[in-house]
């Protein structure tokens, strides 16, 4: 944690006591919360609440491609279970989200405890809003290298929709390792060009696949609701 952040004094022994309970190949994880002396960006907010809800029902891991789901100052684990996931030692940025997809990788679950015990404090300079190593390119890496690693299955035809910057800089990635895809949006505008040498699609290809894999890249709000009918019952994964 940060040395201007602030724990509950019960953080500790309710992490403890969680963990207690289920024993080794867990982590326990509790819900935090920003504060600020100047306005809250509606961004973190988003954040904190999305981590807390995944944080209530244990259910952290199920969407880890879209952001880091585990609170990097909020979380306790048994040093055997850190030791096996590689600790702090790999030097990978970002750290914090590298850590947890290995934690994810290893097999761990989590066992969440529905309290704050953290108030994460937010400033107009801190690191996570000035520092360009903080961009989001930085983020997709890491997510490619992982969904590829742990995900990808060679047996099924593999989908990236989106065409915007995030969707672009993801099948970039995918180019460079050589992995086939189909490239779908719902841009009139882009539909039939050919993009990086590969043909954008419209989302009705997606009815002719049954065996597919689709990497979500459409971050616009409410953009993704509207997607629902086509994406029932299909293997997605949302990096946004």
């Amino acid at each position: 944690m940060d040395s201007d952040d602030i724990m509950t004094p019960t953080k500790l022994a309710d992490l403890k006591s969680a963990l207690a309970e289920v024993g080794e190949g867990y982590l326990s994880v509790g819900l935090v919360d920003y504060f600020s002396a100047a306005t809250l960006g509606n961004g973190y907010l988003r954040y904190q609440d999305w981590l807390n809800q995944l944080t209530a029902s244990s259910t952290n891991f199920q969407e880890i491609y879209k952001e880091c789901v585990i609170p990097s100052p909020c979380w306790m684990i048994h040093r055997k279970d850190l030791d096996k996931c590689g600790a702090f030692v790999p030097d990978v940025y970002p750290e914090d989200y590298d850590l947890c997809f290995r934690f994810y990788k290893a097999g761990l679950k989590i066992v969440g405890v529905n309290k704050v015990l953290h108030q994460w404090r937010d400033y107009p300079t801190r690191t996570s809003r000035t520092d360009e190593h903080y961009a989001d390119n930085s983020f997709l890496a890491l997510k490619v290298h992982y969904f590829v690693e742990l995900e990808y299955d060679k047996t099924k035809e593999l989908c990236v929709w989106g065409a915007g910057k995030k969707g672009k800089s993801i099948v970039q990635k995918l180019i460079k390792q050589n992995i086939p895809f189909h490239w779908v949006c719902n841009n009139e505008n882009k539909i039939g060009k050919d993009i990086y040498g590969v043909i954008m699609e419209g989302e009705e290809v997606l009815s002719n696949l049954q065996n597919t894999q689709i990497i979500i890249a459409v971050a616009a709000d409410g953009a993704q609701e509207g997607m629902n009918t086509v994406l029932q019952e299909k293997e997605c994964y949302y990096f946004c």
